[in-house]
């Protein structure tokens, strides 16, 4: 009604005689609004006019609608202009959903930026692996959504991969005291707190989450690992045990079974570790942690060539493998 530029003249001077009739108080009260409204950009020469031209004029009882119609008009204008469209994201949100990550993110860059679309860009690069790209875009996020729980969780999940451990923690921190009841967000915080080195408070948060659902691999897992850390390989075994035995899942199984060995192969049980390193490889013959165990037993036993025979076969299955690149190099000599 009052939205067109040729409109202005009739819609400022409708504005002065609404109002005339507003009592101090009000005006007062809508100034503070005219804040906002500058902000939004329609309508703030409404709110220049001085205060004293309303003084004591009579309260009129059609004031309030204009008002409301002001500021739903404006509001409009201003949600029009930055909700994304949804037929715009309707192609990235389902290349999200099929985890195709990459052109996703091209997708969500062609599209108006919000909290939310940032978040998914975010989430894709970590999910990329490209931790740099996805804390700026998250951190972007979470300055358009501050109150975002999420956003803040994956931006702490971000820097704790990126090694940026004291943020991540105080992150962590800050969204479990705000009130998320959330597994992965205290597992996500367990684990920066071990990669920290804080291994009471790591086993703590562990300990928090199995306390509520003892069925909770991952979290065992964690809670095993961060035992061996601290160098309490009795107990750690004993979780790892406690671990295989919570999945049917042949990779779960194989996986606690082959830290299990490597907590053995660290307490000098050679033997012992080389059996459940081979029972994790039939488990998961994929399963290159179990390869490179026995590769490394083999090498501090003296055992050269079945330590490079190994990790040959670790190459086999991940060609990109650093750490048995590193190991055939150390063991060129061997023929």
């Amino acid at each position: 009604m009052f939205g067109c530029h040729s409109c202005a003249p009739i819609r400022k001077h409708f504005a002065v005689q609404l109002l005339h009739s507003m009592p101090e108080p009000f005006l007062n009260h809508l100034v503070n609004y005219g804040i906002l409204v500058d902000k939004m950009r329609p309508q703030v020469h409404l709110i220049e006019l001085p205060l004293d031209f309303f003084h004591n004029r009579v309260k009129g009882s059609f004031y309030v609608l204009f008002v409301l119609l002001t500021f739903c008009m404006t509001s409009t204008i201003h949600a029009q202009s930055v909700e994304p469209d949804s037929g715009l994201l309707g192609k990235a949100d389902s290349l999200f959903r099929a985890e195709r990550y990459a052109d996703a993110i091209k997708e969500y860059e062609n599209a108006p930026t919000s909290a939310e679309v940032l978040k998914k860009i975010g989430i894709s690069y970590i999910k990329l692996w490209n931790m740099p790209a996805a804390i700026r875009s998250l951190r972007n996020a979470r300055q358009r959504a501050p109150q975002d729980l999420e956003i803040e969780a994956h931006l702490a999940e971000a820097l704790s991969w990126n090694k940026e451990f004291d943020e991540a923690i105080q992150l962590f921190k800050d969204v479990l005291s705000k009130g998320s009841t959330k597994t992965e967000i205290r597992f996500g915080y367990a684990r920066v707190l071990a990669w920290a080195k804080d291994y009471d408070a790591a086993i703590d948060q562990y300990s928090q989450i199995l306390s509520t659902d003892s069925t909770q691999f991952q979290s065992r897992m964690g809670l095993a690992q961060t035992i061996s850390w601290k160098k309490q390989f009795h107990e750690a075994i004993e979780e790892y045990e406690r671990a295989a035995k919570l999945t049917t899942d042949p990779k779960e199984k194989s996986q606690a079974t082959s830290r299990l060995a490597q907590v053995l192969s660290w307490q000098g049980e050679f033997d012992t570790a080389i059996i459940r390193y081979k029972e994790a490889f039939q488990s998961n013959s994929k399963n290159t942690d179990a390869l490179f165990g026995l590769g490394e037993i083999c090498e501090w036993t003296g055992q050269y060539r079945l330590a490079k025979s190994y990790y040959e076969q670790i190459l086999q299955i991940q060609p990109n493998h650093k750490a048995a690149k590193t190991k055939l190099l150390q063991l060129m000599w061997v023929q």
